[in-house]
């Protein structure tokens, strides 16, 4: 399967959802119910059992961390001068040393950094993919091992954001097994089996509620199956008709950068309208225009 061909389509999907999400529009709660999975679920397609840990561990701090770390110090800049200027409580050193010792949703809440709890929890999720694959020969072991490590995740809190890291297993190692086994996953008899999952749990339970970030789960299992069964299926469509859509496929290719500048162009956006579709349209063209704005910069840097 071609990664260009599919996947960054997907992901042009998601931020979108991501986006869209944080606006707080209708289409919210139904939004956070597998969007985060979805990312994580992506993730795993691309882990290699046969790299060198030392060497996957090495270039992930380096991916995962750089932003982490940048973004962290330009948030709270942002929060402290937007307080500053709202006359409001001023973030206290205590809450920055907070955020860089559990890097975790609740730490980081309250700050234009609330969405970088992602990245040491994909850091720790992947890593632990990567040791479980390496060292578990057998798929009952393996599966043994990831449940168990969410479970760890689920019920304890830990610094550097590693219980969340540890409940990002299962849909990582999901991924994984997805992508490496597509033709049989990937398949119409298939999505009409998920297509019957989702109306039952939709008739039987109603919409899962999910916030990967707090740790909040309506049903374990109802959750994983739900947010599974939406990622399958669109996997499914773009890997069985192949689709690269250009406009999509572009923004999935810089869905990192939208990721990390939503938080700000959202909150631009908050202060231009209070509807959802213009606040989103206002906060996606400003993302937009900062890429293609970075991507001359570059290109002009890169000429002379």
């Amino acid at each position: 399967m071609s990664k260009v061909n599919w996947v960054d389509s997907i992901k042009g999907i998601g931020i979108i959802l991501v986006v869209l999400g944080h606006i707080s529009s209708p289409f919210t709660e139904f939004i956070y119910s597998f969007h985060m999975p979805l990312f994580f679920i992506i993730s795993g397609f691309f882990i290699k059992p046969s790299n060198d840990l030392k060497m996957e561990v090495l270039k992930s701090i380096k991916k995962i961390f750089t932003p982490f770390i940048i973004y962290l110090a330009i948030g709270f800049f942002v929060e402290f001068i937007k307080r500053f200027y709202l006359n409001r409580d001023q973030i206290i050193i205590e809450d920055l040393i907070n955020a860089l010792i559990f890097m975790d949703y609740s730490n980081l809440e309250g700050t234009y950094a609330f969405v970088l709890w992602f990245f040491p929890a994909l850091f720790i999720g992947r890593l632990v993919v990567l040791t479980i694959l390496k060292y578990q020969n057998t798929i009952f072991l393996r599966l043994l091992s990831v449940l168990i490590v969410f479970l760890i995740g689920f019920n304890f809190n830990f610094p550097f954001a590693i219980d969340d890291g540890f409940i990002s297993v299962p849909f990582i190692f999901l991924g994984y097994y997805l992508f490496n086994n597509h033709n049989l996953f990937f398949r119409k008899k298939a999505s009409i089996f998920l297509i019957v999952i989702l109306a039952l749990i939709l008739i039987f339970n109603g919409l899962p509620h999910l916030n990967q970030s707090t740790k909040f789960f309506d049903s374990v299992l109802i959750n994983f199956l739900w947010a599974c069964s939406i990622s399958i299926l669109l996997f499914t469509v773009f890997n069985f008709y192949n689709y690269k859509i250009r406009g999509i496929s572009f923004i999935g290719a810089n869905s990192l950068s939208i990721f990390l500048w939503h938080p700000y162009t959202n909150n631009v956006a908050h202060f231009m309208s209070e509807n959802y579709i213009i606040k989103f349209a206002i906060s996606f063209s400003l993302c937009l225009i900062l890429i293609y704005t970075k991507g001359f910069i570059a290109k002009k840097i890169k000429n002379d």
